[in-house]
C-alpha cells in the first residue's frame, strides 16, 4: 500500500479529487459573492487571485480528501446500487435498452451487413453483461458490470473477489496504466457528483435569498452533470479494457503462483478457475479438491514480481 503523502496526493489524486473539489469550493464562493452574503475568508481578490486564497485551497483539499475516502459509495451509487424497490422501479429502461440491442445483434447475424453486426456487438459487450439478470439500473453501472463480467464468460474466473489476488502479480507500468485511466473515471464521477450538489445549493440559496435570479446557473450545470454521466461511462468502457486485459495476460501467472500450470484444453481451465472462484467466495475447503482434479499439471508455485512469472509461462 502507498502511503507516502507524494504519492497519496500525487497526479491522480489531483485529476480524480482535487481538481472536482476546486471546482465546488471556488463555484460556492463566487455564488456567495454574487448573492451579497459576506463571508471574509470565501472572499477572492479576482485581480490578484493568488493572495489571500491559502485558505480556499485548504478547503478544496479537505473537501478533495472527503471525495477519495467516499469513492468506493460515490462509484456504487453511480453503478445503481440503490434501495431494492427504486432500483427495480427505475431499471426497466435498461433493461428495454439491452433487449432492443440484442434483437437487433440476432437479426443483424442473419444479414450481411458485416460492419453493422461489428458496431453492434462490440456495443453490447462493452455496455452490458453476458445475462439481463446482471442488469443494473444505470449506464456507467453496466458498463462496470460488462468488463467485470468478462473474466467470469471466458474463464469462469470470479473477478471482483479474483481482482486484488491479480493485483499482487500486475507489473509497476501495467498498474500505473490502470491508475491513470481509473483517475478520469473518478474525475467524471465526482465532477458529476459536485455538479449536483451545487444545483443543490443553488436551489437552497435561491429560496433563502430571494436570489431567484440565479436561477439561470441551473442550465449550464444541468448541462455539465449530463456530460459527466456520459463521459464517466466512456471512460469506465476505456479503464474496462484494460482491467480485462490484465485478466487476459496475468491469470497464467496467477495459476502458476497458485501451483498449476494452464492446459491447452479451455475446459480443464474453466473447470480450475470455478473451482478457484468458490474457494474466494464461499471458503470452501472442497473446491481446492476440485482444482487438484481439474486435470492442471501441478508445477512449483513461486512468487510473481512485476509480471516475470508472465514471461515464464
Amino acid at each position: 500500500m502507498e502511503s507516502e503523502p507524494s504519492k497519496i496526493f500525487g497526479r491522480e489524486f489531483i485529476i480524480g479529487f482535487f481538481v472536482p473539489a476546486v471546482f465546488f469550493v471556488v463555484g460556492s464562493a463566487w455564488l456567495l459573492n454574487f448573492l451579497g452574503v459576506d463571508v471574509p475568508w470565501l472572499e477572492i481578490n479576482w485581480k490578484k487571485p493568488l493572495e489571500g486564497s491559502a485558505f480556499l485551497g485548504l478547503l478544496a483539499l479537505g473537501v478533495a480528501i472527503f471525495l477519495q475516502a467516499l469513492n468506493r459509495e460515490i462509484f456504487r451509487l453511480a453503478e445503481g446500487y440503490w434501495w431494492s424497490p427504486f432500483r427495480k422501479c427505475v431499471i426497466w429502461y435498461q433493461r428495454n435498452r439491452y433487449r432492443r440491442l440484442s434483437a437487433k445483434l440476432q437479426k443483424l447475424k442473419s444479414e450481411n451487413d458485416d460492419a453493422a453486426l461489428e458496431r453492434t456487438w462490440t456495443k453490447i459487450v462493452t455496455r452490458y453483461p453476458s445475462e439481463e439478470s446482471l442488469l443494473l439500473p444505470t449506464a456507467f453501472g453496466n458498463a462496470v458490470r460488462a468488463y467485470e463480467d468478462y473474466p467470469r464468460v471466458i474463464y469462469g474466473f470470479e473477478s471482483i473477489n479474483g481482482w486484488p489476488r491479480l493485483q499482487a502479480l500486475i507489473s509497476k507500468e501495467f498498474g500505473e496504466a490502470l491508475k491513470r485511466t481509473r483517475a478520469q473515471v473518478d474525475l467524471w464521477l465526482n465532477l458529476g457528483c459536485v455538479t449536483f450538489l451545487f444545483i443543490i445549493e443553488i436551489l437552497s440559496f435561491a429560496g433563502q435569498f430571494c436570489g431567484f435570479d440565479i436561477l439561470w446557473w441551473l442550465v449550464p450545470l444541468v448541462v455539465l452533470m449530463m456530460l459527466a454521466s456520459v463521459r464517466s461511462r466512456s471512460s469506465a468502457i476505456q479503464y474496462g479494457e484494460q482491467v480485462k486485459a490484465a485478466f487476459d495476460v496475468y491469470l497464467p501467472a496467477l495459476a502458476k503462483n497458485l501451483g498449476y500450470a494452464l492446459s491447452d484444453e479451455t475446459e480443464k481451465n474453466k473447470q480450475f478457475w470455478e473451482a478457484f472462484s468458490q474457494v474466494m467466495v464461499y471458503r470452501h475447503p472442497k473446491a481446492l479438491e476440485r482444482m487438484t482434479k481439474s486435470g492442471l499439471e501441478r508445477v512449483s508455485a513461486g512468487p510473481a514480481q512485476n509480471g516475470e512469472q508472465v514471461e515464464k509461462t
